[in-house]
């Protein structure tokens, strides 16, 4: 069975599922109540951060970090930051290169990343 709690404010605060090797959710968010931080909760005590996210000072998520997998994503935009035309970079956690992996355009109705078009 799948459960999910939500704090005063209304957003997701927590999910989690019995099924075997599963762990529960905890949803963290900021004082403007944009998603800051993903965690595990094994019960066993201990809750590590899976992921993180940053954002910029018109709201739009600027940056993402994925802890498990150790990886980080930078979000860049032209004019007005949240929207197309946007790239996606990312790199280790320990550093390196940034690389870009992810093209957003817009054209119409219709939104293409990499070889992909989205309607």
């Amino acid at each position: 069975m799948r459960t999910s709690a939500r704090n005063p404010e209304g957003t997701l605060a927590r999910w989690s599922s019995d099924e075997p090797n599963s762990y529960a959710r905890v949803f963290g968010y900021d004082e403007e109540g944009r998603l800051v931080k993903i965690e595990r909760d094994c019960g066993s005590g201990g809750v590590q951060v899976a992921y993180e996210y940053g954002y910029n000072s018109d709201g739009a998520r600027v940056w993402q970090r994925d802890v498990r997998n150790g990886q980080e994503y930078r979000y860049v935009c032209r004019i007005g930051c949240g929207g197309v035309p946007m790239r996606v970079y990312n790199r280790p956690t320990s550093g390196g290169s940034w690389t870009s992996v992810e093209d957003y355009l817009k054209a119409g109705r219709l939104l293409a990343y990499d070889s992909k078009i989205r309607r």
